[in-house]
């Protein structure tokens, strides 16, 4: 994985980001939360630390699904 010192801080994220609309379930019908937790700890097992969430992915749903999948 290849990593960027993100802005002007100290902290560095991977150029390869997830984006979590898909897993949303509102917007984007069809994603079930348990291939998108597998798709997101196999994210994480490969270096990905630039995730993209936002409250309107399915009202807060894939915040959630992150958050579960960060805690391991």
């Amino acid at each position: 994985m290849i990593y960027k010192k993100f802005a002007r801080s100290e902290e560095e994220v991977s150029l390869l980001g997830f984006g979590a609309w898909g897993i949303g379930k509102s917007m984007w019908i069809g994603a079930e939360d348990i291939e998108s937790k597998k798709s997101l700890h196999l994210a994480v097992e490969n270096g990905v630390t630039l995730f993209d969430s936002a409250l309107v992915y399915g009202n807060g749903h894939s915040e959630i699904l992150l958050g579960e999948v960060e805690k391991f």
